[in-house]
């Protein structure tokens, strides 16, 4: 048995290398996932990786963005004296793989497509093969030695398949992709604890790979040319249907988000028998309600396919509109008209169907014109959250190899860069750019917020429908109007000023950036007012569904969330006087109890320590949170702001000090300084599952 780590990033759960964990547990091997979200984590990664002494160490490479970070991993990995096999996988790695085995001689290999099947005949290799100085072609083109008395699988004798790798001679060697496996064959991926949403459990989930989509400005499907396979291949719906209904029974899981490049089949005389054999079977499995988030293409939405859709649960639904003026259209190769774009945004929001989408309002060719054109149709969607965004080249896209081959494209295979080719276009791009970057990527982006609000608003009406209101609807789509309309108005400045021609000092730059972010930051009271009531709503529905002979057992954290947001108090005398529900969700599955190990130190290290505030180095007020301080900093130790409070009161959320920094109360229990943590409202999550750990004693476990 051979022992691989595969790393990472976690910020949402990874279903690529829970897959590829999956596959080799099932194969008789031990695996382990750490996350690497960030260049700061890579001493930490480092360290434990060398720890658990495995053979074979795999990195997720998908993002081009993060290669720099993952080449800094490797080297410190070999600096500290790993002699183990370093393999990489993924989009950017696949595509890459000469350059990146040429500029990065820490990693040793590359996996291409598919990396089930690949990376555990690797590992077999690895484990029957006496790997000798200067021996890897062997390794990899199928000469093995016999464990003595041990079997040996039909994988470790002939050669592997889809793997490039540095020869013993230094030169990069490929071995084409050949095979597939059905996707049903797969094992279900290894599966954390799930997150949430409102208090739901919510998982990711794939029901195919690949894309019938020929985007110039995508990747995906130069991916799957690497293989003699369809572009487009589906899990059988029984399958799909079983691993839902797992989900539900080991994890409780109701809210399931389907990764799909594009959910719906593109033939549309299959498209809703699929979904309707997918979710019938599901639902008899799980129980109603179940709710689920899906990606499409425009020219996917029929009315009744989603109506049906929404019937079952749909409670979100990405639109991939990409472009929407006929040349942007052309420029990216969408084969949609802007008819079909107004067609579906219409459909969607006559069903009733919460949707989101994002433009790509820059590219290569743009002109003012389009650009214009563009902004008419959003002026047009302010309903609907929406997105802006630049095009970008990424590796191998027909796009990026067309900008290469004129000469256009700057920079190298890290993350090519270019400029428009209308100085205008391209000016208003810098100062989009200059400007809007933090309102619009940034951690805090309020686009993101908003977005988000609207899908919980969404899953609310879902779960909880006697726990929303005409009003709170109404609150939520005048947010979602402002921030877009906020959006739209600041585009047109920024073109006007682009247009005029004038040079744009630093003094009109930051006037501009000081206006857009005056408006952002009221947008942001209004969203953190609204997510908390809805948290609030939710909370308060789930406890009249608990079975609790009295609502005095709700947790004291909702006497905090109700004094943030007073609308709540409207909805505590009827249901204090309730002992029953008529909601139609079935009991969830009870709670399991918060560990501090698992639920509360990662959040306060990621949020608090290593955003900078809380950590060794710089620990504000005294307070270090950083994992493996935080608790003995925090339990029992008085408030340095209010001495009378301790920071955190085992038992007793209402009296802990560190509820009131994360609620944004701590002026009313006698504190000062900002709301925790720094760059806006902490995840909703954290809130809940701090209340619940305090309340059940604080407890180091």
């Amino acid at each position: 048995m051979m022992k691989a780590i595969l790393i990472g990033p976690n910020l949402e759960e990874n279903l690529s290398i829970s897959y590829l964990c999956s596959a080799i547990e099932r194969s008789g091997h031990e695996c382990l996932l750490i996350p690497f979200n960030h260049d700061r984590e890579i001493p930490k990664v480092a360290g434990k990786l060398l720890r658990c002494g495995p053979a074979l160490i795999g990195l997720s490479l998908v993002a081009q963005r993060r290669y720099s970070d993952f080449q800094k991993l490797v080297a410190e990995i070999r600096r500290r004296g790993f002699s183990g096999h370093i393999t990489a996988g993924g989009h950017f790695a696949a595509l890459r793989a000469q350059e990146v085995l040429r500029d990065t001689p820490e990693i040793d290999s590359i996996i291409h497509h598919d990396g089930e099947l690949r990376i555990v005949n690797l590992l077999n290799k690895l484990e029957f093969h006496t790997l000798s100085s200067g021996s890897i072609d062997e390794l990899m083109g199928g000469s093995v030695e016999r464990a003595p008395d041990g079997p040996v699988d039909e994988s470790t004798t002939g050669p592997l398949d889809g793997v490039s790798w540095r020869g013993s001679d230094g030169t990069i060697r490929h071995l084409p992709a050949t095979k597939v496996a059905s996707l049903d064959s797969l094992p279900f991926p290894a599966r954390r604890r799930p997150d949430k949403a409102l208090g739901y459990a919510r998982a990711p989930i794939v029901s195919s790979r690949g894309c019938s989509g020929s985007c110039s400005f995508c990747s995906i499907h130069a991916w799957h040319k690497q293989v003699p396979s369809d572009r487009l291949r589906f899990r059988s719906p029984r399958n799909v249907a079983e691993e839902m209904v797992l989900l539900h029974r080991e994890h409780g899981v109701r809210v399931f988000v389907f990764h799909d490049d594009d959910f719906i089949h593109p033939d549309r005389r299959k498209a809703k028998k699929r979904c309707e054999e997918i979710l019938e079977q599901a639902e008899r499995g799980i129980g109603q309600p179940l709710a689920f988030v899906i990606k499409c293409r425009p020219d996917d939405v029929e009315e009744e396919l989603f109506r049906y859709l929404r019937n079952k649960g749909l409670v979100r639904a990405y639109v991939g509109i990409e472009a929407h003026a006929a040349s942007g259209l052309a420029a990216l190769n969408r084969r949609v008209s802007p008819q079909v774009n107004l067609e579906a945004l219409d459909i969607l929001r006559r069903v009733g169907v919460y949707a989101c989408f994002n433009l790509l309002i820059f590219h290569p060719g743009t002109t003012i014109p389009e650009l214009q054109e563009n902004l008419m149709f959003l002026r047009r969607q302010l309903r609907c959250p929406f997105d802006i965004a630049r095009t970008e080249l990424y590796a191998r896209s027909t796009l990026e190899d067309r900008m290469i081959q004129e000469g256009r494209a700057i920079g190298d295979y890290r993350g090519f860069d270019y400029r428009i080719l209308d100085d205008k276009v391209e000016t208003a791009f810098q100062l989009f750019n200059s400007v809007l970057w933090d309102r619009h990527f940034g951690g805090s982006s309020i686009l993101q917020r908003v977005q988000d609000l609207g899908f919980r608003h969404s899953l609310l009406s879902r779960f909880h429908p006697e726990m929303t209101s005409p009003d709170l609807k109404g609150r939520i789509r005048s947010l979602i109007e402002s921030v877009n309309s906020a959006t739209v108005e600041n585009m047109q400045r920024i073109t006007d000023l682009a247009i005029a021609g004038r040079r744009i000092d630093q003094e009109a730059m930051g006037a501009l950036r000081q206006a857009v972010n005056a408006r952002t930051r009221l947008d942001t009271v209004r969203w953190a007012s609204l997510s908390l009531e809805l948290e609030g709503r939710a909370l308060l529905a789930r406890s009249k569904l608990s079975r609790l002979p009295s609502v005095n057992r709700v947790p004291r954290l909702l006497g905090r969330i109700a004094a943030a947001v007073p609308a709540l108090g409207l909805f505590l005398v009827p249901l204090a006087c309730s002992q029953s529900s008529n909601s139609t969700v079935c009991d969830p599955p009870p709670p399991p109890a918060r560990s501090f190990a698992n639920d509360i130190e990662p959040k306060l290290d990621q949020s608090c320590a290593l955003a900078g505030c809380h950590s060794a180095e710089s620990a504000a007020a005294d307070l270090n949170l950083s994992a493996g301080s935080s608790y003995g900093n925090i339990v029992g130790v008085p408030s340095t702001q209010v001495p009378g409070l301790n920071r955190v009161e085992p038992g007793r959320s209402d009296s802990s000090y560190i509820v009131n920094k994360l609620l944004g109360t701590q002026a009313s229990a006698g504190g000062s300084g900002e709301r925790m943590p720094k760059g806006g409202p902490p995840d909703n999550e954290l809130l809940s599952e701090m209340g619940d750990w305090i309340d059940d004693g604080a407890e180091e476990n």
